[in-house]
């Protein structure tokens, strides 16, 4: 069975697919909570609320791949 991708135009590194820009972005999110850990010198374990915000976001970015039922050219 043939898969088809939906392609995104980003800036600078030009067609994606959706998949990897999802991946990208979540990829991003995650290493956000290393990299306040490493900046302020504390574990997001300590701050439960910052740690769900960014986790939360960072899932649900991942799933939008696997969320996406139809794709439908519209006019604007």
């Amino acid at each position: 069975m043939k898969k088809d991708h939906v392609l995104l135009q980003v800036p600078v590194s030009g067609e994606m697919t959706l998949s990897d820009v999802c991946d990208k972005e979540y990829r991003k999110l995650r290493y956000l909570l290393y990299m306040l850990e490493e900046e302020f010198g504390t574990k997001m374990t300590d701050h439960p609320e910052i740690r769900k915000y960014i986790l939360d976001s960072s899932n649900f970015i991942q799933r939008i791949p696997d969320m996406l039922s139809e794709v439908v050219a519209v006019e604007s």
